[in-house]
């Protein structure tokens, strides 16, 4: 864990520094608010590092995904509850399937993002469940070697994985590879 929140300018001097006594997950929405756990408590900061109100966590060791409208959303277990900062209490909160193990943040007309060992599923917000992005298999991807997934607004997920000791990023599209625009690979050295 973390002790302390520091914001710094852009030479890295310090402007402002708030102690927390040991948070594990920090996270920031689209109003510049920030939230911060901290064992057993979620903690929201404005925008000036001011205490806007604190909620109770039903378990430690919960961590942020944003949803699609910028929320922030707490996952704890099988569940995802959004913070409602508005009400300065809790919102919605999802259900999430058993059969998922790694939940991403959301975008390109889904809610957010989860993933399994068969496949990538985005949550449909106006149908109230899951449906199917793409099946692992015809990506030729193993889940565990993607270590972050961002869907895009025009409805493409970008993944980022490793394979054999390199880092590749692969961009899904929902047409056909026959469809799809010629692509080009860059290699770093």
């Amino acid at each position: 864990s973390v002790d302390s929140l520091r914001q710094l300018d852009r030479n890295g001097g310090e402007i402002q520094r708030v102690e927390l006594g040991g948070f594990q997950s920090f996270a920031v929405d689209w109003d510049g608010n920030r939230y911060v756990l901290v064992q057993e408590e979620l903690r929201v900061l404005n925008s000036e590092w001011e205490l806007l109100f604190a909620l109770d966590l039903e378990r430690e060791g919960s961590r942020f995904v944003t949803l699609e409208d910028g929320t922030v959303a707490v996952l704890s277990g099988q569940s995802l509850r959004a913070v409602d900062s508005d009400k300065r209490g809790w919102g919605e909160t999802y259900s999430l399937p058993g059969h998922a193990k790694i939940v991403w943040p959301g975008g390109g007309g889904w809610l957010f993002c989860f993933s399994d060992e068969d496949g990538l599923y985005g949550w449909n917000a106006a149908a109230g469940e899951p449906e199917p992005i793409t099946s692992w298999d015809k990506g030729r991807f193993y889940p565990g070697s993607i270590f972050h997934c961002t869907p895009l607004p025009d409805g493409r997920v970008m993944l980022f994985l490793e394979r054999d000791g390199t880092v590749e990023a692969a961009v899904l599209s929902p047409e056909e590879r026959s469809a799809a625009p010629e692509t080009i690979t860059l290699t770093y050295a």
